[in-house]
């Protein structure tokens, strides 16, 4: 039996992105490594809507690393910019929208989530 890893590093140069809703995404923590979670590297292109999504089990924490666009939760929107925080509890529909300028940032959910396994659309 393969003895589990303490810890993982990677750069982000080496991780391939998928396309995902107009998305460019990078998973930072790899499903080898760890069902408990997941991170994703995310790039929103300017003008750019992503469709209203909701996962019925993870918990999601987006951090804005830079670019600004709106957080549309539930019926509510939120304009989001670089150092910003967002908590997104199981169940709540959540999307983005960008404007002028792209929108990157970094998305952790536990458990683990992925467009396969936790994710529903409108």
């Amino acid at each position: 039996m393969q003895a589990k890893r303490k810890f993982v590093t990677r750069s982000l140069a080496r991780i391939t992105p998928f396309s995902f809703e107009g998305m460019s995404i990078r998973p930072l923590i790899a499903k080898e490594d760890t069902k408990a979670m997941v991170a994703y590297h995310i790039r929103i292109p300017a003008m750019t809507r992503i469709p209203h999504s909701y996962h019925k089990l993870a918990s999601e924490v987006i951090h804005v690393l830079s670019g600004e666009g709106t957080v549309h939760l539930d019926r509510r929107r939120v304009a989001v910019k670089a150092k910003d925080s967002i908590f997104i509890q199981p169940r709540v529909w959540h999307s983005f929208s960008t404007g002028k300028k792209p929108l990157t940032v970094l998305a952790v959910l536990s458990p683990r989530a992925d467009p396969k396994t936790d994710l529903y659309h409108r």
